[in-house]
């Protein structure tokens, strides 16, 4: 089986090409990059400061068939707030590229609007079970579940849906977070909402554990032997909220 890749645009300044960022990744097969392009009120995971993906990178990313796979795991937009980004919505749909989502209660208006889209349940959703799994891919395309349940239980899901499931090939902070705070934090932030007294605290602070600086890196070949064919790459610069 072959695996392909997602690989995460965090870090990149959109001044710097696609070209050159992907270099770190040369015997890497990408199928899709992810990170942040025009500015977006649904965007979640963390907070978008700038660009990391311009049109220019888009182009580039079209013309080999890489695809963008865009992060609105925005845990607390109403679907108002997330049809008000219909323009931006507009701009990037096209088959090949996919919406993260951590809510379903925008997957209908997509398929209705925004059909070329393939939707991805993100790990924000905890997909901490083989019944949960199941159950998102009733109603997602594809999905990730949680990776700290799926090292640690070693999950035996029906070898029919693995080629639906995408796998983190490594994994920063948030693999040892119990509660994840940060997420609805950045996304009030990216909403222009403003934040209530402690609202952008780590966990850390209430539940002490270990902390690694770099990241937790997970046998890919392992999980292909096994059947799975799709993976999340970070970057090894230590913390991730994506």
């Amino acid at each position: 089986m072959t695996a392909s890749f997602a690989i995460s645009a965090r870090g990149k300044h959109s001044e710097a090409s696609m070209k050159s960022f992907l270099l770190p990744f040369p015997e890497v097969p990408v199928d899709s990059i992810f990170g942040f392009s025009d500015p977006c009120g649904a965007y979640g995971g963390r907070q978008f400061v700038s660009r990391e993906i311009s049109d220019a990178d888009l182009s580039w990313m079209y013309d080999r068939g890489i695809g963008y796979r865009i992060p609105l795991q925005n845990t607390v937009a109403s679907l108002d707030e997330f049809k008000a980004e219909r323009g931006f919505l507009t701009k990037h749909h096209r088959k090949g590229n996919s919406l993260i989502l951590a809510r379903t209660r925008f997957i209908d208006f997509i398929r209705d609007e925004f059909p070329d889209y393939s939707i991805e349940a993100s790990v924000i959703m905890r997909l901490n079970s083989v019944k949960k799994v199941i159950k998102a891919l009733e109603i997602f395309d594809t999905v990730v579940p949680d990776p700290m349940w799926f090292e640690t239980e070693k999950p035996d899901i029906p070898q029919e849906l693995r080629h639906r499931v995408r796998l983190f090939a490594n994994a920063g902070c948030m693999y040892t977070c119990p509660q994840r705070t940060c997420y609805g934090s950045f996304s009030k932030i990216n909403l222009g909402r403003p934040l209530g007294q402690g609202d952008l605290g780590c966990s850390m602070n209430r539940v002490p554990r270990p902390y690694k600086e770099s990241m937790y890196d997970f046998d890919v070949q392992g999980y292909v032997d096994a059947g799975y064919s799709r993976f999340k790459l970070l970057r090894s610069n230590g913390r991730t909220g994506c």
